[in-house]
């Protein structure tokens, strides 16, 4: 059910020669106990899948899968929300899958997560893509990975496995000011947030622009920040969770949890 909120931020921005910027680069979750490879099938039907769960909040935009032998072919990549795939899908991409030997193929995704939250994320080769029959998936046998399982799909339903696969999850984080400039700044104020918005921000000749991007990663709001002071009220957003994302010239390099409150 939507509520009507007039949403509040006072958004202050000020830039002089630094930014501050957003990595993708803290591992949440990992499991790298390679003993073993299972042989994938390239056929109608087949794919396999691993849930996970997170221990901090923010923004998954990562994920690494253990593979090996050659590849150079297509495949699908979701992540869901919960355990297995009958969950909403968070993140669908068509992805060229390239290696050779035993490596790690990274998949891009921008999800927001929540810490104690449970996620899967599914590997499903596409029919006559390139991919070879059999391909090769890295897995530890048996599993110790405590907070999930690998499970493979194949025409008559989901089996587990007892095996996990290798893998690691990474979460966007801000590293700061680029330079030793602290007197500029960039933050959400306040936050939660329930009224007004107001937005300041010097001119830079640059394109700025918010995202609110909601828990399923649709983005509710662009709100652009092209001026030195704009006022932006009633929108129409539910309360709850939401990540807020600054964009310069379509580069994300800030992001932030945002709680909307009734």
């Amino acid at each position: 059910m939507k509520t009507f909120l007039p949403l509040l931020f006072t958004l202050l921005l000020a830039y002089g020669n630094q930014e501050l910027s957003a990595q993708c680069s803290l591992i949440d979750q990992q499991n790298l106990g390679y003993n073993g490879g299972m042989s994938a099938r390239n056929l109608e039907g087949y794919s396999e899948w691993q849930d996970f769960q997170v221990t901090e909040s923010g923004m998954l935009c990562r994920i690494e899968v253990g593979l090996f032998n050659f590849m150079n072919g297509t495949g699908i990549f979701r992540v869901y929300e919960g355990i297995g795939t009958t969950g909403t899908i968070l993140s669908e991409d068509t992805v060229l899958i390239s290696g050779d030997g035993n490596f790690f193929f990274p998949f891009d995704v921008y999800v927001p997560v929540t810490a104690g939250s449970n996620y899967t994320f599914h590997l499903i080769p596409i029919l006559g893509g390139g991919l070879p029959d059999p391909y090769g998936v890295q897995v530890e046998n048996p599993g110790s990975y405590s907070s999930g399982e690998m499970y493979i799909v194949d025409p008559s339903g989901s089996y587990p496995t007892g095996f996990d696969m290798i893998f690691k999850t990474y979460l966007e984080i801000n590293t700061g000011m680029e330079n030793q400039d602290k007197s500029q700044n960039l933050f959400i104020y306040p936050n939660p947030v329930n009224s007004t918005t107001l937005f300041k921000s010097p001119s830079l000749g640059k394109t700025n622009q918010w995202e609110i991007i909601g828990i399923n990663g649709q983005i509710h709001q662009i709100i652009p920040v092209n001026s030195t002071s704009t006022s932006n009220t009633t929108h129409l957003l539910s309360a709850g969770i939401y990540i807020a994302r600054f964009k310069q010239d379509g580069q994300v390099i800030y992001s932030e949890k945002l709680i909307i409150t009734e």
